[in-house]
């Protein structure tokens, strides 16, 4: 599915740091068959695709992405292709299959390649539940 940087689902991304670049050259899948709970692939010509497990994302009555703390996962993949148009191809493979490598006995989420993507996300849980909270009306006012 591919996402337009002006549709609802596409305002809500950017709202979060998302590009519209990022948006434009990516394209999300949901799938049953993933192990994990999401991936990025950097697409050789495509840009991007993403593929996340089916029942991570969450949809609203008119079919755009509801808002959550159930977008965090997509926030962070997002930002990984980001990355990949950022940086191209090689280097992206690059930098990553280095900061895997060089990590030693330290979180990978620390790395520089991932800590923006984990930045993002948390920061997403973290509006979405400060919203709850009723902290997000008080801000605005």
């Amino acid at each position: 599915m591919w996402i337009p940087a002006d549709s609802p689902s596409g305002r809500r991304l950017r709202r979060h740091g998302v590009s519209s670049h990022a948006l434009s050259k990516t394209r999300v899948y949901p799938v049953g068959w993933l192990p994990g709970i999401r991936v990025t692939v950097p697409l050789p010509f495509f840009g991007t695709a993403i593929l996340i497990k089916k029942g991570q994302l969450k949809w609203d009555a008119e079919g755009e992405l509801a808002e959550g703390p159930e977008l965090a996962p997509l926030v962070h993949q997002l930002h990984h292709a980001h990355q990949r148009l950022e940086w191209g191809l090689v280097r992206y493979l690059w930098r990553h299959l280095r900061a895997r490598l060089r990590r030693g006995y330290g979180p990978i989420r620390f790395s520089q390649v991932e800590r923006e993507c984990y930045e993002a996300a948390r920061q997403t849980v973290e509006y979405y539940q400060q919203e709850r909270n009723g902290y997000a009306e008080q801000v605005d006012s």
